[in-house]
């Protein structure tokens, strides 16, 4: 099998943002492309392979709606940490409305002055939520030693449940102490 490692980083303003990779599903989709492998038919993606992207074909790309969530919390919240996205339009929470390619560095909200704009992204960012939500109380079991990751690396955000939680994320400090 060969392995392909991927970076992609992109900056809009003073923010950046990763965000293709974000939608894991869509980098499956590329990945599956580009080495040639067959899926099931019962597998179904819900992005849009970038491997045209890679083989320099200028197909038009459609307009596309991201949708980013950085809580790294055990049961996410509806629209807390958010943002929807597309090219002109940033939606963060689901309330505040910047337009990127008129002030990059998002001062100030003008959700008030495009209330169709919010209501758009909003129904992109409500049908995100009724893809990825069912699945939030599923275990994704870490798999360590393997031969094709002999190193491993665990963040505090790769441990769940209460019981394991780190101080931090427990809502004391190290002393025990309430914050």
């Amino acid at each position: 099998m060969k392995r392909i490692t991927l970076h992609v980083l992109h900056f809009t303003g003073s923010r950046s943002v990763n965000c293709f990779l974000k939608h894991a599903v869509t980098r499956r989709q590329h990945d599956v492309d580009l080495c040639g492998l067959e899926v099931s038919e019962q597998v179904r993606f819900h992005g849009t392979s970038l491997t045209p992207l890679f083989r320099g074909e200028t197909a038009r790309w459609p307009e596309r709606v991201i949708v980013t969530d950085s809580q790294r919390v055990e049961h996410p919240i509806k629209w807390k940490q958010s943002a929807t996205m597309t090219q002109r339009w940033r939606l963060i929470n689901g309330v505040e409305l910047y337009d990127i390619l008129a002030a990059p560095e998002q001062r100030h909200d003008i959700a008030t002055a495009h209330p169709d704009v919010v209501a758009e992204l909003r129904k992109h960012y409500e049908a995100w939520w009724e893809l990825v939500s069912p699945r939030f109380d599923e275990e994704c079991p870490i798999v360590l030693g393997t031969e094709n990751e002999k190193i491993a690396v665990l963040t505090s955000h790769d441990w769940h449940g209460e019981a394991h939680a780190p101080i931090c994320d427990r809502g004391t400090d190290s002393a025990g102490v309430g914050m």
